[in-house]
């Protein structure tokens, strides 16, 4: 159901409403439960072929509809669209923190990256850019360098195994 509204979302006829919980799921999922956080953005990649297969494109469309809206909106924090050159083009790289975080299976991540390269990191090609650009576009870079991490990189790990570890080192 979260996602269901990001099938064939159109930003024109549809609200931000619709399909920001599931991108808030995720996000705030990440650090303490990134298990939720993965199966979510696998269904997001699964369901795009597999919901209506004669549909697939308008499906992905709608998927990479949501994205791009979540990101101009800056649904999160690290969503920021970017100036990157004189043409005022915007990048959407900025739900790599999301979308290339290492908590994720590297089959999940290559899968992201197949499905959405538009959204991940990538090395970019270089840009011309003019000086009054130039400290717009450092100043984005800090910031983004800064929120990059904004995940834990710690393992992940189950409420049962979590109460296991608190309790090792106590006598019972």
């Amino acid at each position: 159901a979260l996602f269901y509204d990001w099938l064939f979302f159109s930003p024109e006829k549809d609200s931000i409403m619709n399909i920001e919980p599931a991108i808030l799921v995720m996000h705030h999922s990440m650090k303490p439960h990134p298990a939720i956080t993965a199966t979510l953005l696998d269904f997001m990649c699964r369901i795009i072929p597999h919901f209506c297969p004669a549909l697939e494109s308008h499906v992905r469309q709608g998927v990479v509809n949501s994205l791009t809206f979540i990101v101009e909106k800056r649904v999160l924090a690290f969503s920021a669209a970017a100036l990157v050159s004189s043409n005022m083009l915007k990048t959407y790289r900025h739900l790599s923190p999301l979308f290339d975080n290492p908590k994720l299976d590297k089959e999940l991540r290559a899968m992201l990256r197949d499905k959405f390269p538009e959204f991940c990191s990538s090395p970019s090609p270089p840009v011309e850019v003019k000086v009054e650009e130039a400290v717009s576009l450092e100043m984005e870079n800090s910031i983004i360098d800064k929120e990059d991490n904004c995940y834990d990189s710690t393992e992940a790990a189950f409420s049962d195994d979590e109460e296991e570890l608190n309790n090792k080192g106590k006598k019972r």
